[in-house]
């Protein structure tokens, strides 16, 4: 057992308090073992006052603080046992009661680790990982990892109470007890061989567990497809096929599982037969004495029985453990560097320049940007456009720090991307995605994010976003729940509550990334307007399909393959007759 190991994976996120469990389970043996004394002296009253080691010292300690006759000895050691008993119960109740609250401390520290190195790692390693393997591990086993704690205080608590009642028995019959380990020799490797099985099947039932949350999260994701086409079969059978793996995994875990609980039982029993017959046939030992050393035994090997029955259990979740390490140190390696001491508040002032600049994915093939030169100036209202892959978003992710460059340089105001206060800059960034930001809660909290602004701010760009009116048609108005992943709304309505929240936040940066697609003409029309209000005030980017909506920017860029090949006003592009012209007469056609 690997359990100092884990120890120090306990007290890692629990410090003194584990500590303190330990030393309550601890005192509980420490009165268990006087109420142990107590009662065996009391047991040999009317045979022989000295027939072992412990009565003979019990006695020796009465005879010190002025208790010899046997009648007030008896009633001394009846009532010293009744009052040790309780008080190693109320430790007991105290080391339970612990357990648990050690147990929830253990799972919310967890998950806090978890979310805050996941939130503070790269985007470009996020994006790189399996979205089941972080949602099972976040979720089934944080909680998992965090249960074993449970079986872990219950093997450090058993095994204080099995070393007490094996001690009490070497002091009284060394020899009997010194055979029995011998003949608990082979149970100990046999436990090991079962140990070791359990881990490993552990270990299968966290990535069978990671492919069955991964597989559930895109089907759930593709209903509309799959249903609509039929297609959804194969992707059933491939889920029932990992169904019936996990429940094989589980069927083998829970025969290990109760191997090692209930088939060491017969051993138990067998040892407790042959030990009673070695004391009273073979060394024809009193059945009193007998009788004592076999209780003494018995209550070892019942503290005993319970370890390798934790034991397995841990080990079921010991898997969990390692899937938490394992994800956690991978986060560390993969940290946003906000330490630096030299970070510059940014200045939005000045413009913001790519100097040079190039990217590629590490799992890429080739470059997504080109040594890419361009120039946003403050306050200006500018837009990307481009085929699908051109790096329109590569370039967003650029400008809010998601991505590093390959070469090249980012600057703002002067100052350079990699010196600036990040945490500070994203601050200032409003963001509008394709993909709509909608939490399970109500429209006030969807668009206050939780804050308490004035309930006019919040109506004034409700307005401006054209989310108002259908937010007052709703039963609860603002406080209408809107559902998971807001459900309960369509889809240009949750791209309103995305505006109404960035307009809310008043942002020195707004980036609007396909933020119209899903509303008709007229609303988007209305919401454009609203928009260029912003014109001067603040550094409006914009990413759009509909070229129709970017009449009024200050300066357009057109990629193609990762590189610029036109820049101007939207007139300026069109009289070129290039490839912005090229693209606006394709949709006017369409």
């Amino acid at each position: 057992m690997n359990l100092i190991k884990y120890f120090s994976f306990y007290y890692s996120l629990t410090r003194g308090r584990l500590l303190l469990f330990i030393g309550s389970a601890g005192i509980s043996v420490f009165f268990e073992m006087l109420t142990a004394a107590a009662f065996l002296t009391v047991l040999q009253f009317g045979t022989n006052n000295e027939t072992n080691k412990i009565t003979r010292l019990v006695h020796e300690i009465l005879t010190l603080i002025g208790i010899t006759g046997d009648r007030d000895a008896f009633i001394f050691l009846l009532f010293s046992a009744t009052v040790t008993i309780f008080l190693r119960s109320i430790f007991e109740i105290v080391s339970g009661v612990y357990m648990t609250r050690l147990d929830s401390m253990i799972f919310i520290n967890m998950e806090i680790n978890i979310l805050k190195n996941l939130l503070s790692s790269n985007y470009e390693y996020f994006i790189s990982q399996n979205v089941g393997t972080l949602s099972n591990a976040i979720t089934r086993e944080i909680r998992t990892a965090a249960a074993s704690f449970r079986f872990y205080g219950t093997i450090i608590v058993s095994s204080f109470f099995a070393v007490l009642y094996v001690i009490i028995p070497l002091i009284l019959r060394p020899d009997v007890v010194i055979a029995m380990m011998a003949a608990a020799v082979p149970v100990f490797f046999l436990t090991r061989i079962i140990n070791h099985k359990s881990k490993v099947l552990s270990l299968n039932a966290t990535d069978l567990m990671s492919k069955f949350t991964g597989n559930i999260l895109q089907l759930l994701h593709h209903v509309k497809y799959l249903k609509s086409t039929e297609t959804y079969p194969p992707v059933f059978k491939s889920i029932k096929s990992l169904c019936n793996n996990i429940a094989a995994n589980a069927n083998r875990t829970a025969l290990w599982s109760n191997i090692g609980g209930f088939g060491i039982m017969p051993f138990a029993i067998l040892f407790s037969v042959l030990i009673i017959y070695y004391q009273v046939i073979v060394l024809n030992v009193r059945i009193i004495d007998a009788i004592t050393v076999l209780g003494l035994l018995y209550m070892a090997s019942t503290r005993l029985l319970v370890i390798p029955s934790s034991y397995q259990k841990f080990m079921a979740c010991a898997g969990s453990i390692l899937t938490y390490e394992k994800l956690i140190d991978e986060l560390s390696g993969n940290q946003e560097n906000f330490e630096k001491s030299n970070n510059i508040m940014p200045d939005y002032s000045g413009k913001l320049v790519f100097n040079n600049v190039s990217f590629k994915y590490a799992k890429g093939k080739s470059p997504v940007l080109k040594t890419l030169n361009l120039e946003i100036q403050p306050k200006s209202t500018v837009a990307f456009v481009g085929g699908s892959g051109a790096g329109k978003s590569t370039i967003v992710n650029l400008i809010t720090g998601l991505l590093k460059p390959a070469e090249g340089q980012i600057t703002l105001s002067g100052a350079d991307y990699n010196d600036l206060d990040m945490r500070a800059f994203r601050r200032n960034i409003g963001y509008v995605t394709q993909e709509s930001v909608i939490f399970n809660d109500t429209a006030l909290n969807n668009i206050t994010f939780w804050g308490n602004p004035e309930m006019e701010d919040v109506i004034k760009v409700s307005k401006q976003a054209s989310s108002h009116e259908f937010i007052e048609h709703m039963p609860e108005k603002y406080d209408t729940l809107l559902g998971d992943h807001g459900v309960n709304i369509s889809g240009g309505q949750k791209q309103r509550i995305n505006i109404a929240r960035e307009l809310l936040r008043n942002t020195q940066i707004l980036i609007l990334d396909e933020a119209t697609s899903a509303l008709d003409t007229e609303t988007e029309k209305n919401i454009q307007n609203n928009i260029d209000k912003y014109r001067g005030e603040k550094t409006i980017i914009i990413i759009a399909h509909r070229l129709s909506t970017i009449k009024n920017c200050d300066r357009i860029f057109v990629l193609d393959k990762g590189d610029i090949v036109e820049s101007g006003s939207y007139d300026e592009l069109y009289r070129k007759n290039g490839k912005f012209r090229q693209m606006v007469d394709s949709q006017s056609l369409n």
